[in-house]
């Protein structure tokens, strides 16, 4: 990366700042329009980076913050597979938990509080296959289900973001 790019991502990422904090709000429409605008800002350095590297850094928000615990549980997942799925990404009018879109595929973590009309939820699902996009659902309880410690058998999340990783080539070890 030579001195001219440096500038050019140092500039971006100060130009999504001011997004990156509002994204803490607890009002859903200030948290929302900002996770929009912030992924706006950020399309085109996501889509030259491609699938398999992150466009943004990945810590430029303060997810912690902003995650359920299940979401939480899943990103670990994600980053120890380093695998590219972004949190909260916006997709038409609606948010996934986390998605790649040069890839367009999408992880959604159920758990009960949102996720208790299965209907709604493919009916969402066939809309974003519409859009091009493909959905793979984890229940609550699968993504906070830790590695086996005597087997040593992944747990089901890391499981599907290896196989993620295979089938869509989103990360560096794909």
């Amino acid at each position: 990366m030579n001195m001219a790019d440096i500038h050019k991502a140092i500039e971006a990422e100060i130009q999504r700042r001011p997004y990156a904090k509002l994204i803490k709000s607890k009002d859903p429409r200030v948290r929302f329009q900002a996770l929009r605008n912030f992924y706006r800002a950020a399309d085109r350095e996501i889509q030259q980076a491609g699938r398999a590297e992150w466009g943004i850094d990945p810590y430029e928000v303060d997810w912690l913050n902003v995650f359920t615990h299940i979401e939480r549980a899943l990103w670990h997942d994600i980053r120890a597979a380093d695998a590219v799925l972004y949190p909260q990404y916006p997709i038409g009018p609606f948010f996934v938990d986390f998605g790649n879109p040069v890839a367009k595929v999408a992880v959604e973590c159920d758990g009960f509080a949102y996720h208790q009309d299965k209907a709604k939820d493919a009916s969402r699902d066939e809309e974003l296959r519409k859009l091009g996009w493909s959905v793979c659902r984890l229940t609550g309880s699968e993504c906070i289900r830790d590695m086996n410690e005597e087997t040593l058998e992944k747990s089901v999340p890391r499981q599907m973001v290896d196989r993620l990783m295979l089938s869509h080539g989103i990360g560096r070890c794909a």
